[in-house]
């Protein structure tokens, strides 16, 4: 049995505990109307400091009415923060019996969600500490979770049967404004395989660490890194569709108009298996972080999509579609 995920908060004799991050996050992939959703809670800074933040996003991404939800900050110290869940007043996420619980009820906005998503893959779990700036991160995932329970936007529910999920937990010690940055993507398909991409950056992108992608199908799964893969963004999306929380996008309107990628593609080939996929970016939010200790600035871009994929595993060959988050952040 995988043992539980849990939060991994400083000990009290940690020097580097103002720069303490924890991270939970949930994507829901609507395959029947193209909605996802983006929720997370979050933790910045040491438990102990009373400038330290939690923060809560819950955000779902409609074909025909765009963004819809919103931006929770708070004092860490009010949030109800266990083992393993971190909850504010409108957005809650937890993980029970390796399950993970979502709550959102947005006050300005006509979503919501009140979700239980049950692990049908294997985590990945790095094991490691990645180099990141000056401090480090942590990563575990979970490639798809089936997800039941309530989940409705402008009280329309949505089915959930034909819905599948995405959860990872990232954690370490760093400031956001530092010379970091990374590249993420999750890609669903509605009943095929699965398929998680991440990197470490600087901030400008120009230097990564070993890039991974995993392939999950249920069945088996197969991951590639460094020099087997191929990582290429292309074209320039026009615009951001929003840009979070409003009163810090007023502060920084130089990054109104980031360069971001219109098409992003990633091929993998280790001279045995292959596979290829390619997301075109049809909307984007930012979302603007505010590190509470160091007073920097970085800025996460969330970016969705419908993919396509290829793939030649052990001779088989396979293609089809999904949807896709791709994360770049600065």
């Amino acid at each position: 049995m995988t043992p539980a995920d849990v939060l991994r908060p400083p000990s009290t004799n940690d020097p580097t505990a103002n720069a303490y991050k924890d991270w939970l996050h949930l994507n829901v992939f609507d395959f029947e109307r193209g909605n996802v959703a983006i929720l997370n809670a979050s933790l910045h800074g040491a438990p102990d400091d009373s400038r330290s933040l939690a923060v809560g996003v819950g955000l779902v991404r409609h074909p025909e009415r765009g963004w819809i939800g919103e931006v929770e900050t708070g004092p860490l110290a009010d949030a109800a923060v266990g083992r393993a869940g971190i909850g504010l007043g409108n957005m809650a996420i937890a993980i029970a019996r390796n399950n993970v619980l979502a709550r959102e009820r947005a006050s300005f906005a006509p979503i919501e969600i009140d979700l239980d998503a049950n692990p049908v893959a294997h985590p990945i779990d790095s094991g490691e500490r990645f180099p990141f700036a000056t401090g480090w991160i942590g990563w575990r995932a979970i490639p798809r979770l089936e997800v039941s329970g309530r989940y409705a936007i402008a009280e329309r529910p949505i089915d959930l049967d034909r819905s599948a999920a995405y959860h990872d937990h990232n954690w370490g010690r760093w400031f956001w404004g530092d010379d970091i940055g990374w590249e993420w993507g999750a890609f669903l398909t509605p009943r095929g395989p699965s398929f998680v991409f991440t990197v470490v950056t600087n901030r400008s992108h120009q230097h990564r660490g070993p890039a991974t992608l995993t392939l999950d199908d249920g069945a088996r799964r197969r991951t590639w890194t460094g020099s087997q893969l191929h990582l290429q963004l292309s074209g320039r999306l026009e615009h951001l569709d929003r840009r979070l929380p409003g009163a810090l996008a007023a502060l920084h309107q130089d990054r109104a108009h980031p360069s971001l990628p219109r098409s992003i593609a990633v091929e993998a080939d280790d001279g045995f298996d292959r596979a290829a996929l390619q997301i075109e970016v049809e909307s984007a939010v930012q979302l603007i972080t505010a590190d509470p200790i160091a007073r920097g600035y970085s800025f996460i871009h969330e970016m969705v999509g419908d993919f396509f994929y290829r793939t030649n595993i052990g001779g088989r060959a396979r293609e089809g579609w999904g949807l896709g988050v791709f994360e770049y952040v600065d």
